[in-house]
């Protein structure tokens, strides 16, 4: 089963009713929810995945969210991370604009931080590379969930 989770309820519902659409025989669920406040119990999940969302918390809640996605996670369980990594100075000069106009929409970047906190949180990182991506690049951090 994969279930999905946005913060904004209406890209939720987008993302639900897109899965139904497209996998009509997936079991597949979106719901609204805050990653620093999971809807789920201890150790429900295999796997987590997220795809440009730390970049949009804020750097004092960053901690707490991987904290939450650790509580989540079954022991072994592993946490996928995808971050912007672009290292292009005519790229990093627009984004850091883009940044202060749209904060909520273009997030930071912070890869370094994420890869720095991850076993502070109680995870250890096994796979972490770069790959390229039309016009930027992306970090894919996979950590695995240490025991309780």
């Amino acid at each position: 089963q994969t279930i999905g989770v946005d913060l904004s309820p209406k890209m939720a519902a987008r993302s639900q009713a897109a899965a139904r659409r497209l996998f009509p025989r997936v079991s597949a669920n979106c719901q609204a929810a805050d990653v620093r406040c999971l809807p789920y119990g201890d150790g429900q999940f295999d796997r987590v995945v997220c795809c440009y969302l730390f970049e949009l918390l804020p750097d004092k809640d960053l901690p707490e969210a991987l904290v939450e996605l650790r509580r989540v996670l079954r022991p072994g369980g592993r946490l996928t991370a995808i971050l912007i990594a672009q290292n292009k100075r005519s790229f990093n000069a627009m984004y850091r604009v883009c940044s202060r106009v749209l904060p909520a929409f273009w997030g930071r970047q912070l890869d370094g931080y994420i890869a720095d906190l991850l076993p502070e949180c109680g995870f250890e990182i096994d796979t972490d590379r770069h790959v390229q991506q039309f016009f930027y690049s992306s970090r894919i951090i996979s950590a695995v969930c240490r025991g309780r």
